[in-house]
């Protein structure tokens, strides 16, 4: 009877540590982690006094190694799960995005027929665009609600938002960098595609 209680009892166990597996399981795949396997440690015979351990593995890193190695990107929007930036992750973020459009944008001027008078400069956050008789644009960062900001001649001022990688402006669900390839197409009159940018998806 005692033995035949004890088998019920090591039933139980491994069929709520199978559950348990499969929503950690779920619950990865859903945050972006591709798990390769899953190897289970135990010992079958001491499972009602020794703990189960489960140690989740992708590529031969621990689930927590990843995140570490991924915390740019991982730890700040795991796809779908969150898109809040924590401080230091919306400063690198957002430091790669305007040092990105930056450069491009110094090519751009240098190697387009640009308007006369045309210049780029990037300090403290701040990246102003000045085109000649088409207006200044100002894109810059906005640390205390982790947003970039755009001031643009064309469209006005526009606040956006990191989300799933991009950052976008809530209102109309158009991304910054589709906004400036649009506008700055016109001004320019040929094609500009700032989609290789960081951050530009």
């Amino acid at each position: 009877m005692a033995t035949a209680l004890g088998h019920q009892l090591c039933d139980r166990v491994a069929l709520e540590t199978t559950i348990n597996i499969i929503m950690t399981q779920n619950l990865l795949r859903r945050c972006a982690i591709d798990i390769r396997w899953v190897r289970v440690i135990q010992q079958s015979r001491h499972l009602s006094s020794q703990p189960l351990m489960v140690k989740p593995i992708r590529n031969g890193k621990s689930i927590s190694r990843i995140f570490k190695d991924l915390s740019l990107k991982t730890a700040l929007t795991v796809r779908h799960c969150t898109t809040q930036l924590d401080d230091i992750a919306y400063e690198d973020i957002s430091n790669e995005t305007l040092e990105s459009l930056t450069e491009y944008l110094e090519d751009l001027i240098e190697k387009v027929n640009a308007p006369v008078d045309s210049d780029v400069t990037y300090a403290s956050g701040v990246l102003t665009v000045q085109l000649g008789s088409a207006g200044t644009y100002v894109i810059n960062k906005q640390s205390p609600n982790k947003q970039i900001w755009l001031s643009s001649p064309a469209s006005g001022p526009k606040r956006y938002d990191f989300v799933d990688q991009v950052w976008i402006y809530k209102h109309d669900g158009v991304t910054l960098h589709k906004l400036l390839s649009t506008e700055l197409s016109k001004i320019f009159k040929e094609n500009i595609d700032f989609s290789h940018c960081e951050y530009a998806k």
